[in-house]
């Protein structure tokens, strides 16, 4: 054994923002280790709390009790600390008790930049958003969005609330006949760039050249997914595809091996939703990266680019060719 040790290297204590670098990491990798790494030493936990409260994802009802509890017997920097906070279908929002506390997490996480609720459909809930002026998206149901007692309307007629006017990026779950009338709210964002909606009929389809006149000139992208393949109209689903309702429209769904010809259709993104109402990765990865393929924004944008490309003259894009090849 003295020999063995004999034979060992001294190994010299690593420097503090070596050993931050390391918990910072394994903080990063794995939720359970940075609560390890939390309880096991006081500046530890200084340095990984930022980290576990920074995204939050609320499976449980239980996970939302739990959640609520700690918020409110923690300091107001904690409750900072919390910029992306979702909350799955798991997690109710169906019930009274567990709609107030949801409620309750929102109205704490005042520097929260991206809220995910799809099941929030309470009406009766009063969401209050007024505080959240670091707010970019919000993904929410349409029907609780729109709705007279919806977290858009304050209580004066026909005003907006100041957070609306940051937002970037919409993510509307139930694209219904019944909202339509409510479509003008759209048009005070004046900052939204990616608006996406997901229905479950293709109803949606006949709804969007009604919708389109009310998206601000601010929208580079728009996306209707359909969760599942109902579509009966094939020359509607063509059209839309090909940007004559708008040209910022793209749609999006989930082929089967019963749809040949929408399999072939151009213009339309073939994937599955990882992020609707029905999952419990909802809106996290937005289908992509993972799997080394272009998240929806990005192939969207490519479609868009290439229905634009397609009616260009030959001389244009030899112009367009030439110009990517030489700048």
């Amino acid at each position: 054994m003295d020999d063995f040790d004999s034979l060992c290297l001294p190994i010299p204590p690593l420097p503090v923002d070596v050993v931050r670098l390391l918990v910072e990491v394994t903080g990063e990798i794995d939720h359970r280790s940075a609560m390890a790494l939390a309880l096991s030493c006081r500046r530890f936990a200084c340095w990984v709390t930022p980290i576990i409260y920074r995204s939050v994802n609320l499976k449980t009802i239980r996970s939302v009790d739990n959640f609520l509890y700690a918020l409110e017997h923690s300091d107001k920097d904690v409750r900072l600390m919390v910029r992306v906070l979702t909350i799955d279908t798991m997690a109710g929002a169906y019930y009274s008790r567990t709609s107030l506390a949801t409620t309750q997490i929102i109205s704490l996480c005042t520097n929260a930049v991206t809220i995910a609720l799809w099941s929030l459909k309470d009406k009766e809930s009063l969401l209050d958003l007024s505080k959240h002026k670091c707010l970019r998206r919000v993904s929410i149901h349409m029907e609780y969005f729109m709705s007279d007692k919806s977290c858009v309307l304050s209580s004066l007629p026909g005003s907006i609330p100041n957070f609306m006017f940051n937002i970037t990026h919409l993510d509307l779950y139930e694209f219904k006949e019944r909202v339509l009338q409510r479509a003008e709210i759209l048009q005070y964002l004046h900052r939204l760039t990616h608006l996406f909606m997901v229905s479950a009929s293709d109803e949606a389809l006949t709804l969007a050249s009604h919708f389109a006149p009310f998206l601000p000139s601010s929208t580079r992208v728009w996306i209707i997914h359909f969760r599942y393949y109902q579509v009966s109209d094939m020359k509607v689903i063509d059209d839309i595809a090909g940007g004559h309702a708008d040209p910022r429209l793209v749609v999006s769904m989930k082929t089967t091996k019963n749809s040949p010809e929408m399999a072939n259709a151009k213009y339309i993104i073939h994937r599955v939703l990882a992020q609707t109402a029905e999952t419990k990765t909802i809106w996290r990865e937005w289908g992509g990266p993972l799997l080394q393929e272009p998240d929806f924004w990005e192939e969207a944008e490519m479609i868009i680019a290439e229905r634009k490309r397609s009616k260009k003259t030959p001389h244009e894009k030899k112009d367009e060719d030439w110009r990517e090849l030489h700048w």
